[in-house]
């Protein structure tokens, strides 16, 4: 991977993991997501941007790190099989810091 994502790959030649579809999107901003979120034992914390400009949201982060732990863990998904893409390198840290 070396942070590069690759085109050209076909539909065909990556079936599912899981099922989930290849490219997921979630809603994080909805009311019942946030409360599960404050009920985490790391909170519930708004999106922010920091000095640097950089941006980050604790609670998308929790979503993305429970879902990869789901697909560890339920769906014997290899962690060198998924890909996640974050827009911010604040978010990536983010995720990181919530995955063993």
């Amino acid at each position: 991977y070396n942070n590069t994502v690759i085109s050209g790959v076909t539909e065909e030649s990556r079936p599912p993991l899981c099922a989930l579809p290849a490219i997921s999107a979630f809603d994080t901003s909805s009311a019942a997501v946030r409360k599960a979120a404050k009920q985490s034992p790391v909170g519930n914390f708004p999106t922010r941007g920091g000095a640097d400009g950089g941006c980050d949201d604790t609670v998308e982060a929790l979503c993305v790190a429970g879902l990869i732990r789901h697909l560890i863990r339920d769906c014997n998904v290899l962690p060198q099989q998924i890909g996640v893409i974050c827009m911010f390198k604040k978010q990536v840290e983010e995720v990181m810091a919530r995955l063993p």
